[in-house]
């Protein structure tokens, strides 16, 4: 639409095993899409974040950046991290890039690391990409288009959510059924509009 510059999705991190045996752990883990974090504004403090690629379809998705805290705690700060193998439940993840210290993202829980969501959905659903009602766990963030309006924005945003026919069934005759834009900074931090340290 005319009004976001960037859209992305993310999941709320989730609890994961990291490595095997004795060296096991667990780590939180959020799936996000690969606009994510440049829609939250962010640069990587090593490696790069999320490309198209790594979180298209037929993609070897199994990549993952890293939280600050985790890349000192488990890797100690190590400059050469990318390039480096993370287990993850199990499978192993190519590491990427490192995120800014005290970035978690949208919300005020710890993350310790991103992957692609589709390194994650298909195990979950594998028709994920095809199921209507398999990204009800995602939720939306975007970033304004230059001198866009949030009621602009809002707009736009309810005009595509209340196209697809099931929503348009689920609110008929809802006439308070609309789409509100909060701002991450001032959700995050209010007065602030800086991110809180982990």
């Amino acid at each position: 639409t005319g009004a976001f510059e960037a859209v992305a999705a993310y999941g709320s991190p989730a609890v994961s095993a990291l490595g095997r045996g004795a060296a096991a752990d667990e780590a939180r883990i959020a799936q996000v899409t690969s606009e994510f974090f440049h829609v939250l504004g962010v640069s990587p403090v090593r490696g790069r974040f999320l490309s198209a690629q790594d979180d298209s379809d037929g993609a070897d998705a199994r990549v993952v950046v890293l939280g600050y805290g985790i890349w000192q705690r488990r890797f100690g700060g190590s400059d050469d991290v990318v390039g480096q193998t993370l287990e993850i439940n199990h499978r192993p993840f190519t590491i990427i890039g490192v995120a800014p210290r005290g970035f978690t993202g949208v919300d005020l829980a710890p993350v310790d690391a991103w992957v692609p969501v589709a390194a994650m959905a298909p195990l979950m659903l594998p028709d994920w990409r095809t199921r209507r009602d398999a990204m009800a766990w995602l939720r939306p963030v975007a970033r304004l288009a230059p001198h866009a309006t949030r009621e602009a924005a809002a707009a736009e945003a309810g005009a595509v959510f209340f196209a697809a026919e099931e929503i348009r069934q689920r609110h008929e005759g809802d006439a308070t059924a609309r789409i509100v834009l909060t701002d991450v900074n001032a959700a995050r931090t209010p007065g602030t509009g800086a991110w809180a340290l982990a």
